[in-house]
C-alpha cells in the first residue's frame, strides 16, 4: 500500500505494510514516513527499531502497523520496522 491509499482509504484497525523511508523524527515516538506518492505521521516505539542497525533517512524500509482512526484524526502505529536492501 502506498501513503495516498493508506490516507485516502484507510479503515480503524486495518494491518497496513508500507515501503519508503523515514525522513525525519519529529520527537519522541513520532517520525515523518514518506513514498513516492506522499508523506505522513507514524508512531514507532524505540523498541520497533531493529538492534544495532541504525535507519537514516536514505535507508528504505518496511512498516508494518495498524490504522488508529477516528472522525477527527488518523495515526499509524509501527508494529516493525524492517530495513529494505
Amino acid at each position: 500500500m502506498t501513503v495516498k491509499q493508506l490516507l485516502d482509504t484507510a479503515t480503524d484497525d486495518q494491518h497496513v505494510r508500507l515501503q519508503g523511508r523515514i525522513v525525519s523524527h519529529d520527537g519522541g515516538k513520532n517520525y515523518t514516513f514518506a513514498d513516492d506518492t506522499g508523506r505522513m505521521p507514524v508512531e514507532i516505539s524505540a523498541k520497533r527499531f531493529p538492534a544495532g542497525q541504525p535507519i537514516g533517512a536514505d535507508q528504505r524500509v518496511e512498516l508494518v502497523g495498524e490504522v488508529d482512526k477516528d472522525f477527527r484524526k488518523m495515526e499509524f502505529e509501527v508494529e516493525q520496522v524492517r530495513p529494505l536492501p
